[in-house]
């Protein structure tokens, strides 16, 4: 189980069954907080459109992560 929230302006990812806290970027945040609920397809159109005025955002680094 994957829990996301914000605090004091850090992204924090927490996986409840190993115990793991991350502290990620935006991008990561959204495609997480969105995996379980939204088609891939969907996540990914969502994010090129959010993020489209990055250039470290692509469609290649997406896939990566899924």
């Amino acid at each position: 189980m994957i829990h996301a929230y914000k605090l004091n302006g850090y992204n924090i990812i927490l996986d409840v069954n190993s115990g793991c806290v991350h502290v990620v970027d935006e991008v990561a945040f959204d495609i997480i907080s969105d995996y379980d609920k939204k088609e891939k397809s969907v996540i990914k159109t969502e994010i090129l459109n959010k993020y489209s005025s990055r250039e470290d955002v692509t469609s290649e680094d997406i896939d990566k992560v899924f």
